[in-house]
């Protein structure tokens, strides 16, 4: 199966600081929500049911260039962390994906050294604000301290956070 997009390229800014060619991989978040399973009366089987609480989010960034800038986010600083991806289509159409996440990094892994070997270094953030955009349109933008949960421009805590905030 061919894939109908593919990263062409990607970038990472931190706090509007650009770390071009200083970063190889990197993982977003992933966006579960918590469920229960249901089983009432007159039903043949249980479905899962959302509850309307997000699970933790977390992104890691693997860097073989091991600079004190990725060491040093540890300690409760919240920075803004942008990842910015070129993703060209099977038509040859170029989109442009972004990812904004804001949190704390909870961990700083070094890899193994070898001799003539490039040594690795991970970084793992608590994600506690995320937002991503395809050619800048707002696809989710999370914020779990603040309660707001949007997918497609629509909030879906807002009635809960009226009615608790009233």
């Amino acid at each position: 199966m061919t894939p109908s997009q593919i990263v062409k390229n990607c970038a990472l800014h931190i706090d509007g600081i650009g770390y071009a060619g200083k970063v190889d991989e990197i993982t977003v978040p992933k966006v579960v929500e918590k469920t229960e399973e249901l089983l009432a009366a007159g039903m043949i089987g249980t479905r899962k049911m959302g509850t309307g609480v997000l699970e933790a989010m977390e992104a890691t960034f693997v860097s073989k260039s091991i600079l004190a800038v990725f060491v040093t986010q540890m300690g409760g600083i919240n920075k803004r962390w942008k990842l910015s991806r070129a993703l060209k289509n099977i038509d040859g159409t170029v989109k442009a994906e972004s990812f904004v996440l804001i949190g704390d990094v909870h961990s700083s892994e070094d890899g193994t050294s070898k001799p003539g070997e490039s040594a690795t270094l991970t970084v793992t953030m608590d994600v506690n604000h995320y937002e991503r955009y395809i050619d800048g349109v707002e696809l989710i933008y999370i914020d779990i301290d603040t309660g707001v949960y949007r997918v497609n421009g629509i909030d879906l805590s807002a009635d809960i956070m009226r009615v608790i905030n009233s």
